[in-house]
């Protein structure tokens, strides 16, 4: 069972420019390193969830003119309709992008050490004792 560490901790921020090279290089934590989430990886989700998932929402709101009538502000928000569109586009490109990036990455990291759809990595577990039972 992975570990999640959501919230980002100090330490998480401190070594943003660690994993930023060891993900260029293509360096992948192994092990118990490998089964939380790393800092760029709780940015790309946070980013993908309050952000972009809201600008979908939101500039798909301002399409209908039921909402522009009843909420005039929010297509002001994004400076009309014309450019209402482009925040609509930059947001739809960030999430395929986001998907396309999480694809590549499950394969250059090992597509058959993971479960393809839990995300569930698996490890090898050693007991510390053999003799050892397990009690309830």
């Amino acid at each position: 069972m992975s570990r999640v560490t959501w919230p980002l901790t100090g330490k998480d921020l401190r070594g943003i420019g660690k994993a930023v090279k060891d993900h260029i290089v293509l360096r992948h934590p192994k092990g118990n390193e490998a089964s939380g989430n790393n800092v760029l990886q709780k940015l790309a989700y946070a980013g993908i969830l309050f952000v972009v998932a809201a600008l979908i929402v939101l500039t798909g709101l301002t399409m209908s003119p039921t909402i522009d009538t009843a909420f005039p502000w929010l297509l002001t928000i994004f400076g009309g309709r014309r450019r209402r569109g482009r925040f609509t586009l930059i947001a739809c490109f960030s999430f395929v992008g986001f998907i396309v990036i999480h694809v590549l990455q499950v394969i250059l990291t090992g597509f058959f050490k993971q479960h393809p759809f839990h995300g569930d990595r698996w490890f090898v577990v050693k007991h510390e004792h053999e003799g050892a039972g397990h009690e309830a």
